[in-house]
């Protein structure tokens, strides 16, 4: 009995040595249509997370990858031909999963293949993820207990750390990079609130964009494909609201498309053409998430989900333009 037991440990060894070596393996479930412009992920949390696109105006629904574990900030590469997405909790469900690394996955559109980029588990991926605007390398956070930036080439190749500084009450840390220049936006909770800064692409001057209020949260940056508007959830008293900032005349102005019993959440992205805003809107009441689309003249708000027993959050959408006569796109 006793060699039996020795035997079956030693066949089990063999199988998780065998299992170790193993790369795994992401299959899409659907192809992606030539009408999909937007990704975003449908859960149920702690049940199923997957990758789904559409149309631009919420027809065509189509899942493209199903997880048990947690899909989280997809993006479209800077030429629409790539999607990548981090598979993982990563500190984004508290800091008990900080230090279980995720991973970063890119889909090639034209193949339909998957390859996950490798990164050293000590980096500990926490799920902040983006594009550079060549589309040859991503920047990450990590869920360290110091929030550290790295860039690094999709193949995994020449990873850098920038230095962005860090402060000693910085607790989280999220980042996004201008489509056509190397600038970066960072969103870090230090202190009371959420704040944004913004930093050239070697991360070596960090200035706050906003003078906002220590009790004033800013949360949710994008960045327009021309690269000079900056939209971002601001938030005070329990009220959210949109705010739109020019990089270039520092022009600001707001949009608020709901009640301020209700609030935005963390995802958020300009139309190719930059005449629309994509959104997550929370409603906790009923702890239901949905995503809409408005104008940036606050005009023309429409719901593109409506799905009772899911929510839908982290979204992209492809950055291409369809050249028409002026005023269409």
């Amino acid at each position: 009995m006793e060699k039996f037991k020795k035997f079956r440990m030693f066949l089990i060894a063999i199988v998780i040595i065998g299992c170790s070596g193993c790369k795994e393996k992401i299959r899409l479930l659907h192809p992606i249509l030539p009408s999909t412009e937007i990704i975003f992920v449908r859960c149920k949390p702690f049940a199923e997370w997957s990758l789904w696109g559409m149309d631009r105006d919420g027809k065509n629904q189509i899942k493209l990858i199903a997880k048990p574990k947690p899909i989280r900030n997809p993006s479209w590469s800077p030429d629409g031909n790539k999607i990548m997405f981090v598979c993982g909790y990563g500190d984004a469900y508290g800091d008990e999963y900080a230090h279980i690394p995720s991973e970063i996955w890119i889909i090639d559109t034209a193949t339909m293949k998957t390859n996950k980029i490798s990164v050293e588990k000590k980096y500990k991926i926490s799920g902040d993820v983006c594009w550079f605007s060549s589309g040859e390398q991503i920047l990450f956070t990590t869920g360290t207990c110091r929030r550290e930036t790295y860039i690094v080439d999709i193949s995994g190749k020449n990873l850098t750390k920038l230095p962005i500084p860090y402060k000693n009450n910085e607790s989280r840390r999220s980042i996004v990079c201008s489509p056509i220049e190397d600038t970066i936006i960072i969103c870090a909770l230090r202190g009371e609130g959420w704040k944004i800064y913004i930093t050239d692409s070697k991360g070596r001057k960090i200035e706050r964009l906003t003078e906002a209020s220590s009790s004033t949260s800013e949360i949710s940056p994008c960045i327009s494909l021309d690269g000079e508007w900056v939209a971002f959830d601001n938030s005070e008293k329990g009220y959210h609201k949109i705010i739109l900032i020019s990089l270039k005349t520092k022009k600001r102005y707001e949009i608020s498309p709901f009640s301020k019993h209700l609030y935005l959440s963390r995802s958020m992205c300009f139309s190719p053409d930059e005449k629309k805003l994509i959104f997550e809107y929370d409603i906790p009441e009923v702890y239901k998430n949905d995503l809409y689309t408005i104008d940036i003249n606050g005009k023309n708000l429409k719901n593109l989900t409506n799905t009772p027993d899911w929510d839908e959050s982290s979204l992209s959408w492809r950055p291409i333009v369809k050249v028409g006569r002026r005023g269409e796109s």
